[in-house]
């Protein structure tokens, strides 16, 4: 993949698919920004062309041995709890599944049936999930001279609510911004159909669920609204 000639805006994409072989679709650079080769697509039929649907940014190798909660443990989970699969049941997909299996069962974050279904232990996938922003977190802190800070742990308080968008990252876990503010550093997962990007100041909101935490980011459009009815109420959100 990678841009076409005569036009930098526009991009040539091969994909391998299990009924036609490779095929070659013209596409745009904006589309295949994020991709990488080996992740996993879905194509839509559009007029004389294809929609692209990325199902995977990782590749499925790339995940076998990952210490991360994967696109791969979520549909293992799927299949745990008899729910509809999302990932295509193509061979390379099933052995994809069957050689993570394998790995967490050896790394203790769960047990294979004997029907063959893979069932994690309570708070697997949670600790795998957290365990992979907090790698990356600390990564970036350290390459940058900053303090870390788990606002899980120690969760913002008054005018620590706003920080900006220093790095978007696409992690195992999904697309996920490392915020700032000041000598500080945090990271959060972004929520699907948010446009946040780099230099963007978002809000932070913390979500308790089960005795667990987690945050949400507030898209720099809504971050305003609600600094100005914070500001209105004389909050002073953000100062």
């Amino acid at each position: 993949m990678g841009p076409r000639g005569d036009n930098p805006d526009r991009a040539l994409l091969v994909v391998e698919t299990p009924s036609h072989g490779r095929v070659l679709l013209n596409t745009g650079m904006r589309e295949i920004e994020r991709l990488s080769q080996g992740s996993l697509l879905a194509l839509k039929s559009e007029g004389r062309g294809a929609e692209i649907e990325i199902v995977s940014h990782h590749p499925l190798q790339s995940q076998v041995h990952a210490r991360a909660e994967t696109l791969l443990d979520r549909e293992l989970d799927r299949i745990a709890r008899g729910q509809k699969r999302l990932l295509p049941q193509l061979e390379r997909v099933e052995a994809a599944l069957d050689a993570r299996a394998q790995h967490l069962e050896r790394e203790g974050w769960g047990v294979r049936s004997e029907s063959g279904k893979f069932y994690f232990r309570d708070g697997a996938r949670e600790a795998l999930r957290a365990g992979e922003l907090d790698r990356a977190g600390l990564d970036h802190a350290r390459e940058h001279g900053l303090a870390y800070r788990d606002l899980t742990l120690d969760p913002p308080l008054g005018a620590e609510q706003v920080w900006h968008v220093r790095e978007v990252k696409q992690l195992f876990v999904g697309r996920t911004a490392i915020i700032g503010r000041d000598a500080e550093i945090a990271i959060a997962p972004i929520k699907a159909g948010k446009e946040i990007g780099i230099g963007d100041q978002v809000g932070v909101k913390m979500l308790e669920r089960n005795d667990a935490r987690s945050l949400e980011l507030i898209a720099p459009k809504q971050l305003v609204k609600e600094l100005e009815l914070s500001r209105g109420l004389g909050l002073g959100l953000g100062r």
